[in-house]
């Protein structure tokens, strides 16, 4: 099983949209049984998972405090990806979440928009990721001129 976390301190960065667009295309591509799992209070994802219809990819609720046995539990159940969400966020409480998630990585994607807020906070993600030894990577994401500006 592989775990691929989503993180980055800033909001907005896309990391949910992220999440469920990597869980549904490693379904549909036959790379599952695939596992989703919000870690974010504003639980984003739960709630798009919840207004589905479709069961894959599944969504698995854990807390941090259980979140290595719910791994393991996934594991032995035949899931082959685990993706997490995580919160943005500089405060105490989302730092303790993502240094709680971390050691259960494989890779961490961390989505940043070509914009100078996501690129001056995009160091704070990197050097928590770094502090876990782990490997990652930088996703830029954009967003269309034309969802931005509609041509009219």
């Amino acid at each position: 099983m592989q775990t691929l976390v989503i993180a980055s301190r800033k909001g907005g960065a896309g990391k949910t949209t992220l999440s469920r667009s990597i869980g549904v295309m490693a379904e549909i591509s036959g790379a599952g049984p695939v596992a989703l799992i919000d870690t974010d209070e504003q639980a984003g994802l739960a709630m798009w998972w919840n207004a589905r219809e479709s069961q894959t990819p599944v969504f698995a609720s854990v807390t941090i405090d259980n979140l290595k046995s719910h791994l393991e539990g996934l594991r032995n159940a035949g899931v082959k990806l685990v993706v997490i969400d995580t919160p943005p966020g500089l405060n105490s409480e989302s730092t303790a979440t993502l240094e709680a998630v971390l050691p259960n990585a494989d890779l961490v994607l961390i989505p940043v928009r070509p914009s100078p807020d996501d690129l001056r906070s995009v160091g704070a993600t990197i050097q928590l990721v770094e502090q876990a030894k782990k490997r990652w990577s930088l996703l830029l994401t954009v967003q269309l001129i034309e969802q931005v500006f509609p041509v009219r």
